[in-house]
């Protein structure tokens, strides 16, 4: 979501009414206790047995965001969700208001599973994101290369002089023009530190 320096801040009597209005089904439907953070006025909690639901506002007002955690491990349902995903609602002055407007109807509208049979639910959850896992270990090992001089770039950009040097003098890969350069620079920089 785009946000600009004029959207409206909401106060903390704000984003607890968009809460209570937005997230009532989880207390009046599906057994959830609310709970409220004793340090943060912009986080709110919703319990049942193993699973929690934390909802947050942040950003000064700009965003708001949910986690989900099942015997205390996160779950990663956006994992879950359909792509892409429409909103719900049309944006007005206040962000974060309207972030809490589409978290609790997509609560409601597509995550019934979690609200349904939680366990069941993160299982799902926690298998998709193993599955993500082990697809981006495939790629990197289709891929040795790629990945080889994904790591040198990377090393690169974070001026990691010693390691992007024994990196690319251990390569077997041949180094491009820009790649030798890159080396002479790292072995400068080695010697100078």
């Amino acid at each position: 979501m785009n946000h600009t320096m004029g959207d409206r801040v909401p106060s903390s009597a704000e984003f607890h009414a968009a809460i209570s209005d937005g997230f009532a089904f989880l207390t009046e439907n599906h057994g959830f206790r609310k709970g409220f953070s004793s340090v943060n006025d912009f986080e709110v909690s919703f319990a049942h047995d193993r699973c929690v639901i934390r909802v947050f506002g942040g950003g000064y007002g700009q965003m708001a965001w949910m986690e989900v955690s099942f015997d205390g491990r996160n779950v990663p349902y956006y994992l879950l969700l359909p792509s892409p995903r429409t909103r719900h609602f049309p944006s007005t002055d206040s962000p974060q208001l309207d972030d809490l407007r589409e978290i609790s109807a997509l609560l409601r509208d597509e995550c019934g599973g979690l609200l349904i049979d939680p366990v069941r639910f993160a299982e799902s959850a926690w298998q998709a994101e193993q599955d993500a896992a082990d697809a981006a270990q495939r790629r990197r090992d289709a891929d040795p290369k790629g990945t080889f001089f994904s790591r040198a770039d990377a090393l690169w950009k974070n001026k990691k002089w010693a390691d992007l040097h024994e990196h690319l003098t251990s390569s077997s890969y041949p180094l491009s023009a820009a790649w030798t350069e890159r080396l002479s620079q790292a072995h400068e920089h080695t010697r100078n530190q």
